[in-house]
């Protein structure tokens, strides 16, 4: 790369010329022409601090129960419930899949089948045990909670009639039959135990966020990203993000571009603090920014945080909210200055 150089006046007025070092993208600020904020955006802006604070307050009151159920509505890859071969058999298919389940599991969920649902077959295997799907421990947690029971005493009854392993060998199998989430609507007869909201705002940030993360030289790749819904990585080419984006989980994907772009800007390839302040730094920066936007990624923020803060936000110092709160200010105004032509 060419050495660059500015020519100054010394102290005798004679012209000296100096180098300018090129710096990394986690080495810099990141400089953007802002247009004039109206009052409401800064203080929006500045409001973050605020919802920061009360974040890490909150996770003390997290109870195991609402750590099980975000992880089950987190994660739909089709490996979590599925056999590698059946998880090729629903691709194969319907290419296009979101989240998919058999016509008991979705009834469990509180939904129906539509009049032209789409059959996708699978191989169920015969003389083993079945093992807990989401819907059966999503529908007892309710059932216990409208019981007045205890979270901590239906984490105990899950753990007791869900917690054994089940399994075996079978060579003996059926054809069996799974529907996608856009082959479901809601039963009107019954609750709707999750819902989904496809949020054009959320697809919008997402586009937005891809768009920043490029344009300071961080590659974003969308596909396979292996049991994870996203993950940041650097090599000798630089930094890059990898994301699972499914259609029709926008949401999701937002709040993993957005976490793996903190990870990149919170420089947590070389920074020395432990991996949990490094996920809990990133969370919080993607909660923020996506709060800016009027997307409430609150529930999923508040589980993820305290999953691995162990529930006690002490573990979060001021260094760790400086950082994030610099780092979250940096994407809005990335973001904000790119809608109006910055650079």
């Amino acid at each position: 790369m060419a050495t660059r150089w500015i020519t100054k006046k010394n102290k005798h007025d004679e012209n000296i010329h100096i180098p300018i070092e090129e710096r990394k993208i986690r080495e810099r600020e990141i400089l953007l022409e802002m247009p004039e904020q109206s009052q409401l955006e800064k203080e929006k802006v500045g409001n973050l601090e605020k919802k920061a604070r009360e974040m890490l307050k909150d996770i003390s009151n997290l109870s195991d129960v609402d750590l099980l159920l975000d992880t089950m509505k987190r994660y739909t890859g089709l490996l979590s419930s599925y056999s590698p071969f059946n998880a090729s058999l629903i691709q194969e298919y319907d290419p296009n899949y979101t989240v998919v389940r058999s016509k008991e599991e979705w009834d469990k969920f509180g939904y129906e089948l539509k009049d032209d649902a789409k059959k996708i077959p699978i191989l169920v295997p015969i003389g083993v045990p079945k093992k807990a799907m989401p819907g059966e421990i999503v529908k007892f947690i309710e059932e216990k909670r409208a019981e007045g029971l205890s979270d901590e005493m239906i984490d105990n009854l899950v753990r007791e009639k869900f917690g054994k392993k089940v399994g075996g060998y079978t060579h003996t199998f059926k054809v069996g039959y799974v529907y996608d989430k856009k082959d479901v609507q809601p039963n009107p007869k019954k609750k709707q135990l999750q819902e989904w909201n496809i949020d054009l705002t959320a697809e919008e940030l997402y586009e937005k966020a891809k768009n920043f993360a490029e344009q300071n030289h961080i590659k974003v790749v969308e596909g396979d990203t292996g049991e994870a819904r996203g993950y940041a990585t650097i090599s000798n080419a630089g930094l890059e993000i990898h994301v699972m984006k499914a259609p029709g989980e926008d949401r999701e994907a937002v709040n993993t571009m957005l976490h793996e772009l903190g990870h990149s800007l919170l420089d947590h390839f070389k920074r020395k603090i432990t991996k949990e302040q490094k996920e809990a730094e990133a969370q919080l920066t993607a909660y923020l920014v996506a709060s800016h936007y009027g997307i409430n990624l609150q529930k999923e923020t508040k589980a993820y945080i305290g999953s691995w803060l162990d529930k006690k936000g002490d573990k979060f110092t001021e260094e760790n909210l400086d950082r994030v709160l610099k780092t979250a200010k940096d994407i809005i105004n990335g973001i904000d200055g790119m809608n109006y032509g910055g650079k």
